[in-house]
């Protein structure tokens, strides 16, 4: 049972890999077993994936991370830096 159990740093690199390539079934497992007790971790996983879903709105593509293109991104940080400033 301890081979399941993942530090909080494996399971938020697990929480973007699902959204770029997906997750194999025992890494779905180890995710699943992880957030199910770490409230911090689970926080995170909702907040990436309302993160992905406004840039994907943002820069009029679905919030697929492969869809991004260079040209979008840049203007997209354009964007941010003239609404921080």
């Amino acid at each position: 049972m301890k081979f399941m159990m993942i530090s909080c740093k494996r399971a938020t690199e697990l929480v973007d890999k699902r959204r770029a390539v997906g997750l194999s079934m025992l890494e779905r497992l180890k995710l699943g077993m992880h957030t199910a007790m770490c409230d911090a971790c689970r926080l995170y996983e909702e907040q990436s994936t309302k993160i992905d879903a406004l840039l994907g709105k943002e820069l009029g593509k679905p919030s697929d991370p492969g869809n991004v293109t260079d040209e979008h991104a840049a203007q997209l940080a354009e964007r941010i830096l003239s609404k921080k400033k």
